[in-house]
């Protein structure tokens, strides 16, 4: 249950979004932190293990930049969706400048996530053994 509230008492804190909003941070960023380090497993696991397996093509530094970004679109995408569900009011109540700094705080710590688990992937990777470094 830890996991899938991992974001919400650190958010308010490194953002700093203020509780005279109204906003039930437990409730708005409920589940974002345990989704977005699965989504970042999964994309690193369809990197070097199912595409760094299948053809010589997906072994450059290019690919895992490419793929960085899309684990970041959608980690972007899944902090929008979650607190978008969970808060109705969001637009409303003015809080859609904090919600844009959620996804950039997420954007960061899915990319840090897939970057940890890229070095440990890398390795049952038959063509994609030295990327990224």
């Amino acid at each position: 249950m830890t996991l899938l509230n991992i974001f919400s008492d650190l958010i308010p804190k490194i953002i700093g979004i203020e509780s005279k909003y109204g906003l039930d941070f437990t409730e708005a960023f409920k589940g974002t932190g345990f989704v977005i380090i699965i989504c970042s497993i999964i994309m690193s696991i369809l990197f070097y293990i199912i595409l760094g397996r299948w053809k010589p093509i997906w072994n450059t530094k290019n690919h895992w930049y490419i793929t960085l970004v899309i684990n970041s679109f959608i980690c972007i995408g899944i902090t929008l969706l979650i607190s978008n569900s969970n808060v109705d009011q969001i637009v409303l109540s003015g809080v859609i400048g904090y919600l844009i700094k959620f996804s950039a705080f997420s954007f960061v710590f899915g990319d840090f996530i897939f970057f940890i688990f890229s070095i440990i992937f890398k390795r049952y990777s038959k063509f994609c053994t030295a990327v990224p470094f």
